[in-house]
């Protein structure tokens, strides 16, 4: 897994931030939680492939929004914003550590179709949606603030 993820550096942060999340989902979580499913499964109960996907997606949730907790803790101050107030990671962390499971996989659907919808209107010269204002740019807005607005 490690090997098919290893590429060269990124000048782009993003670039180098999906890499990241991508290993930490796939090498580092996924593993012992498909492992974790088939402990918890009797060989002899047969499940069909929708129910089987459902349960992979399930958990490959899990570790994306697990993912976004460790990031946002270990790398709060890779991104962020010049003028923050010192309190800003601690803020962030502590924001992003009291969503649920649910609403950063909810949060992260979101984001994607907002984005997915904006490049097909490009792509067909249409009007583009507004660009969704998911929870981690309000987290980070409000984060923004001195300590004591916040």
């Amino acid at each position: 897994c490690q090997r098919l993820l290893d590429v060269p550096a990124s000048a782009n942060e993003l670039m180098e931030r999906e890499t990241e999340m991508s290993r930490a989902v796939f090498c580092d979580c996924m593993p012992p939680a498909l492992d974790g499913l088939g402990r918890t499964r009797r060989p002899e109960m047969l499940i069909g492939a929708e129910a089987f996907g459902a349960l992979v997606m399930r958990e490959f949730d899990v570790c994306g929004a697990q993912a976004v907790r460790n990031t946002t803790r270990r790398d709060c101050a890779k991104f962020t914003p010049l003028n923050a107030p010192p309190s800003y990671c601690s803020c962030f962390s502590a924001a992003v550590d009291d969503l649920t499971d649910e609403e950063i996989i909810e949060d992260s659907i979101a984001s994607r179709d907002n984005l997915e919808r904006r490049r097909d209107a490009r792509r067909d010269s249409t009007p583009e949606p507004p660009l969704f204002e998911g929870l981690m740019t309000r987290i980070d807005r409000k984060c923004r603030l001195p300590a004591l607005a916040q």
